[in-house]
């Protein structure tokens, strides 16, 4: 699918969209590969953090940069996304002109061994299938540094403690 694009003066459209700064560096290793692939060609590449899709006009450059992508990366933890992200994909897939494409999904570990993507890759397959792309899951290993993204609940209300912070 990407080496076909290339030789035709115009590289690849690819939409990243990463949940945190360590999921980012993922996206960004992985644009940096892409890139190298491109050559002289080149790649058109737009970049879209989940926690920002609550805005709509940011969730509508999200969407249209989906439809029109050759390729779909998403960065994200196994265990869940927020609704936005659901949203996106909502908006978009349905949508989705008949042209080839690939839903690349770099996901850390799952919490529990037994599933091997998650719940989040899980999804993913099941939405390059109906939007009939390409699927390619990579793991990811997390940090422990990352284990502060995700704040544990407060024994007093079982709400997550988010010391004030709303945005990373």
């Amino acid at each position: 699918m990407f080496i076909g694009l290339l030789g035709v003066g115009q590289g690849p459209s690819i939409a990243f969209i990463y949940q945190d700064d360590e999921t980012r560096g993922w996206a960004k290793e992985t644009s940096e590969r892409l890139a190298r692939l491109a050559g002289d060609e080149g790649m058109r590449a737009s970049w879209w953090r989940i926690s920002d899709l609550t805005a709509p006009g940011i969730l509508a450059g999200a969407v249209s940069s989906a439809l029109q992508a050759d390729m779909i990366v998403v960065a994200s933890r196994a265990e869940g996304l927020p609704f936005p992200f659901y949203v996106w994909v909502n908006l978009w897939w349905p949508n989705r002109a008949e042209c080839p494409g690939a839903l690349v999904a770099l996901v850390g570990p799952p919490e529990r061994a037994a599933s091997r993507e998650g719940r989040v890759g899980d999804y993913l397959r099941i939405v390059a299938r109906q939007a009939r792309m390409e699927y390619l899951a990579v793991e990811k290993p997390v940090t422990s540094s990352s284990e502060k993204q995700f704040p544990k609940p407060n024994p007093a209300n079982g709400f997550p403690s988010w010391n004030g912070h709303l945005h990373d």
